[in-house]
């Protein structure tokens, strides 16, 4: 077989546990290894639930640590043992905890960073925030490239973080997978869907400061003293006792339900009368490609980067200012008010379908492998 050829890669994470970026790259591996890949994907504790939805194909690594700073020394063995031609690595601290390995190891393999963010916007007012971002940045350095998940990533990684043009790859996020219709036709089982009459606003994500949920649950306020309605949020995090009191001080404890994680949103998506991204930043953002490909109607916020991108500048969407209520509640009651043509909405997600990125994947690193191994 050519040298050429990608016959080997390994994926590096702390887990796979319910986050994004998590399941993008349980959706990489996957596809990778229907195509005749052997795809190692190596976390330093093998738990979460996107394991459940791993392709058979996929070896998983367990180096079974507690924390990934205690698994650097098994990742160097690993390395040294499987020698796989390619190691990619996502997220900021898991990254650099990568390139450490891979430095130390003396590997041969192509290192790449899969940068899900816009990463002049991650905060650095804590000084452990602070440390990670300068190592961050030193592992862009080292690394023998950047994989943007969007072109405002791209954009962001050039200006901001001194990122060489030619070190950066543009490869979007395989979001929309073939499963999506089957488990958008499941049942949710959740108790505001057994109301007819009373549509549904939905946002899913990790509770945390940039994803706005303050902002949207002010703005549900406004449109709830227009519309019967009622809100629901996906997902966990840091976040939920400061939101869970905010839904108490607005007295909207009886119109809106955080859930926590669910292993299958998009039966909520499918249901939904409009799935609201209300982010501070974003990457790519796969949620809300996630609920286009259900054919629910979508509203976001014009972040850096990822929505307006998503939705060609408001062409299958409504984008409004980051943080602004008023304006975020008025695209709400807009949507509510005259539904789009879903199968307009499904339209945009076609560029994101699984088989075309991971193609893209593949296409990509079989031309880094073109080069030698010292390019």
């Amino acid at each position: 077989m050519s040298p050429t050829t990608l016959t080997h890669i390994c994926f590096f994470l702390a887990n796979l546990q319910g986050g994004g970026a998590e399941r993008m790259v349980a959706n990489l591996a996957s596809g990778l290894s229907c195509r005749d890949v052997r795809v190692d994907l190596v976390l330093a504790s093998a738990t979460g639930p996107y394991l459940e939805d791993l392709d058979e194909q996929v070896r998983v690594v367990d180096l079974e640590r507690r924390s990934l700073g205690r698994s650097i020394p098994a990742f160097i063995r690993y390395l040294r043992s499987e020698r796989p031609q390619i190691v990619v690595a996502t997220l900021a601290y898991t990254s650099v905890g990568a390139a450490l390995g891979h430095a130390l190891a003396r590997s041969d393999s192509k290192f790449f960073i899969r940068e899900a963010s816009t990463p002049s916007q991650r905060s650095t007012s804590s000084p452990k925030a602070f440390v990670i971002e300068v190592l961050t940045r030193a592992a862009y350095r080292y690394a023998d490239g950047i994989l943007a998940v969007s072109e405002g990533v791209a954009t962001d990684l050039q200006e901001r973080m001194a990122v060489p043009a030619a070190k950066i790859a543009t490869l979007n996020n395989p979001v929309v997978t073939p499963d999506i219709v089957i488990k958008a036709a499941q049942d949710p089982g959740h108790r505001f869907f057994q109301e007819p009459g009373t549509p549904v606003i939905l946002a899913a994500g990790r509770l945390h400061p940039e994803k706005g949920y303050d902002t949207l649950i002010k703005a549900f306020a406004a449109v709830r003293s227009e519309h019967r309605s009622r809100l629901i949020i996906l997902g966990e995090g840091a976040e939920r006792e400061r939101l869970e009191a905010l839904v108490s001080a607005m007295d909207l404890v009886e119109d809106v339900d955080l859930p926590g994680f669910v292993a299958n949103p998009f039966a909520y998506m499918a249901r939904a009368a409009v799935f609201v991204l209300a982010s501070v930043r974003e990457g790519l953002p796969g949620v809300l490609i996630q609920a286009m490909a259900t054919g629910c109607p979508v509203v976001a916020t014009d972040c850096r980067s990822g929505p307006a991108e998503v939705l060609a500048g408001g062409r299958y969407g409504t984008l409004v200012p980051v943080g602004d209520v008023d304006r975020l509640a008025r695209a709400i009651k807009a949507v509510l008010d005259e539904p789009p043509d879903r199968e307009s909405v499904r339209a945009g997600s076609y560029r994101y379908t699984s088989d075309r990125i991971i193609d893209d994947y593949r296409a990509y690193f079989e031309r880094v492998l073109s080069l030698g191994p010292d390019a």
